[in-house]
């Protein structure tokens, strides 16, 4: 009874403890950073608690005197990114909000998804838009999110919104893209609010060229994330897809 009690007592106290290092953590951290905090947790390290938000998963130490901005991985055998693994769900999540408001370019034999945000009066937007069969062949479901670069006024958002709430999307896009002329159409306000939610949505996982220093090193990463063997019949694309994240950060995000 005595030994039941004491590690009631034992657990009870390390709850409390747990709780007050939450609640240094997310003082500091709310005074310093604008971000939702959806969770403080314990994270692999021992003594290290992992802030979980919408911008990505953050660390800092129990008792809140250091905070860490990184991945952490497991060193043993696979080499596992935690932090990755983490925030896959935010990602997922995060993309879902706009899914009625995406169009989708779906592969017969669906291997993987990226979605993109893409704006008609952009030029590279208009070449992955003209890859679109052969993504769709290789088994790659392409899903586009409205990203009107110039925001919602001026030419550039007019043309946006005409393609946008036009009755056939998809003829819509393919004669902005080839640079002919789309009728004047006009729906509710929803772009101005999918324009905003997915220019967050864009900073927040925008895939940096940084990430792709080298023409090899981007297809090799083209092609573990899409999980296809880089060949001759897909070489191509991969040359395409990488001279766009070097040169246009495009925000293609791979599911």
């Amino acid at each position: 009874m005595k030994r039941l009690l004491a590690t009631a007592v034992l657990s009870a106290s390390l709850l409390s403890a747990s709780a007050v290092a939450n609640t240094i953590i997310e003082d500091k951290f709310s005074k310093l950073f604008p971000f939702e905090i959806m969770a403080i947790e314990d994270s692999p390290v021992s003594g290290v608690k992992q802030i979980v938000t919408p911008k990505g998963i953050y660390y800092a130490t129990e008792d809140g005197e250091h905070f860490i901005q990184g991945q952490i991985y497991d060193f043993g055998e696979g080499f596992k990114n935690y932090t990755s693994e983490r925030f896959k769900p935010i990602k997922a999540n995060a993309l879902e909000v706009l899914a009625d408001d995406m169009v989708v370019y779906k592969a017969e034999n669906e291997k993987r998804v990226i979605s993109v945000f893409t704006d008609v009066t952009c030029g590279y937007c208009g070449r992955l838009h003209q890859s679109i069969p052969e993504l769709n062949e290789l088994g790659i479901t392409v899903r586009y999110i409205a990203y009107p670069r110039s925001g919602t006024s001026g030419t550039g958002y007019a043309v946006n919104r005409d393609v946008w709430c036009a009755d056939d999307k998809k003829a819509a896009f393919d004669a902005a893209f080839a640079r002919q002329p789309v009728p004047t159409a006009v729906c509710d306000n929803k772009l101005d609010k999918r324009a905003r939610h997915a220019t967050y949505r864009s900073r927040q996982f925008s895939y940096s060229s940084r990430r792709v220093t080298t023409k090899t090193a981007c297809r090799k990463n083209w092609t573990r994330r899409l999980k296809i063997t880089l060949d001759s019949k897909n070489l191509a694309s991969a040359r395409f897809f990488c001279s766009i994240l070097r040169m246009q950060h495009l925000n293609g995000l791979l599911a």
